[in-house]
């Protein structure tokens, strides 16, 4: 059992570091998200990932890369794993990543063609091009992991007062 958890921690792990590795900014655009709306709750938890081991261990987690131009959002990347560990995860990195590439241009003259990103073999890149001068762009990387181990630590305390009822029977 612990070797199976090992190994799923370790793809998460390995999974998340190709992502972190294979994403990188450059410069950004200054088109403004003013008519941008909050989430609700409801839909948050809907596109949450992770996965439920067959032992009750519940593992999501998120990756999410936003980029700021001078204090304003650019662009938000959001990978989810969802019932990872499974089959359709598998086709992960095939799927979902393949059309995460964003361009964002800021400023005049700028060089990037945005259909050259669009066709692209894509992966989980925000593409900022600046020809302004001091614009400060900020990329904010942000990883969620959760680990819900409550249903082993009830069946642990299941098992724990079986066996004491058992004991003070034999008594």
């Amino acid at each position: 059992m612990k070797t199976a958890m090992n190994k799923h921690v370790l793809r998460a792990v390995l999974l998340m570091a190709t992502v972190m590795a294979a994403s990188h900014s450059a410069y950004a655009d200054s088109v403004a998200c003013g008519d941008c709306s909050f989430v609700t709750d409801l839909e948050l938890e809907n596109i949450r990932g992770g996965f439920v081991s067959g032992d009750g261990l519940e593992i999501t987690f998120g990756i999410e890369k936003t980029v700021f131009v001078n204090g304003v959002l650019q662009a938000i990347n959001t990978l989810n794993m969802q019932k990872w560990g499974s089959e359709q995860s598998q086709t992960l990195s095939d799927q979902v990543l393949s059309n995460m590439a964003i361009l964002r241009q800021n400023g005049d003259n700028n060089s990037i063609v945005p259909n050259l990103v669009a066709n692209s073999q894509g992966g989980f890149f925000t593409y900022i091009q600046n020809s302004v001068d001091n614009t400060v762009i900020k990329n904010v990387t942000q990883i969620n992991a959760t680990v819900n181990a409550l249903n082993m630590f009830r069946d642990m305390n299941l098992k724990s007062m079986m066996n004491q009822q058992l004991l003070n029977a034999m008594k």
